[in-house]
């Protein structure tokens, strides 16, 4: 096949002209390189930070289409091929050298200097051409990590919350501090009490499933059946309410009582915080207004369980629920 002109290019469409670089014209193939390789700069330029690497990067990523092109089916268009291609060849440079820190502004900057557009929340992507920014997803997971849960915004009493932090090491560490023996870890659910419904929904199949999913050329492999639920770290605990996996008890003070004595019914959604039981107000007319009903009765909703330091005297209790703000 003789090379076209790129004057004879123009009028082809994009796929004739992936056809004819398919089957070997330099001519169509220096024609999709020219058409595509600003946006494929821009990739990697924002994701390696530097015009150097950018570049190189570039030229690898061009240099694998040339390989694979014949291997293209249209099955999605050119440009998110393209784009999954230069993704695949960054991260595969990321994986042989440490990670360099780049900030979050600059992954999420709009409208940059190689006229193309950042990455834009909310707004329908069609073409699929942002994909799966897995780099961002690092970047964005260890500054979360970073964060500090918000301070108490009310007034503690110091002193209380001092000898409940010895109520908590003895009654509570193990399970909900950092570096506790059993914190991050599954407690068998016929151990904890607490409703089963969503551990059952959770199914072996379920896992095996997620794990064979193959949409993409990554694949999960992490999902796993455990024996309960995982014991999480207390951190912000005073603006994490409502209490158990399922939210159905509303402040600490009811979960530092028995199932029978917490409440059946109550309100989830209103913004009143109740300094005293340590929760949002959920009960009362005001409250009705604003949020809505949760009724502990129904399938999923159950409050039993977790009856650790639900015999505790009143006192030890108040002491302890001092304490827990401080978190």
């Amino acid at each position: 096949m003789s090379p076209l002109k790129s004057t004879d290019l123009a009028d082809l469409t994009e796929t004739e002209i992936i056809g004819r670089a398919q089957q070997g014209d330099a001519g169509a193939f220096e024609h999709l390189y020219k058409q595509h390789s600003r946006h494929v700069y821009a990739v990697c330029f924002r994701m390696a930070g530097n015009s150097s690497d950018a570049e190189e990067l570039t030229q690898e990523a061009f240099l694998q289409v040339f390989r694979k092109i014949g291997g293209f089916r249209g099955e999605s268009s050119f440009s998110t091929w393209l784009h999954r291609i230069t993704f695949n060849i960054v991260l595969m440079r990321f994986r042989k050298k440490r990670l360099g820190e780049i900030s979050l502004e600059d992954t999420f900057d709009t409208d940059d200097e190689f006229g193309t557009l950042g990455k834009q929340f909310g707004r329908v992507d069609l073409n699929l051409t942002g994909l799966i920014d897995r780099i961002g997803l690092m970047r964005l997971q260890k500054w979360v990590g970073g964060l500090k849960p918000p301070a108490y915004p009310f007034a503690i009493d110091r002193g209380l919350a001092e000898r409940g932090e010895a109520l908590f090491r003895e009654n509570c560490a193990d399970c909900h501090a950092f570096g506790g023996s059993k914190t991050g870890q599954p407690i068998p659910v016929e151990h904890v009490g607490t409703d089963r419904h969503r551990f059952d929904s959770w199914t072996t199949q379920a896992r095996d499933g997620f794990n064979g999913l193959s949409d993409f050329d990554w694949r999960y492999s992490h999902f796993r059946k455990t024996s309960g639920y995982m014991a999480q770290a207390l951190d912000g605990l005073w603006a994490r309410a409502p209490y158990l996996h399922n939210g159905s008890v509303p402040t600490l003070a009811d979960l530092l009582r028995v199932p029978g004595d917490r409440p059946k019914t109550f309100t989830v959604g209103y913004d009143v915080y109740d300094q005293q039981r340590v929760g949002f107000v959920s009960d009362g007319p005001d409250s009705k207004a604003a949020g809505r009903p949760f009724d502990t009765g129904r399938p999923g909703n159950g409050n039993s369980g977790h009856l650790y330091g639900t015999t505790l005297p009143e006192a030890d209790k108040r002491m302890l629920l001092e304490f827990l703000k401080t978190l």
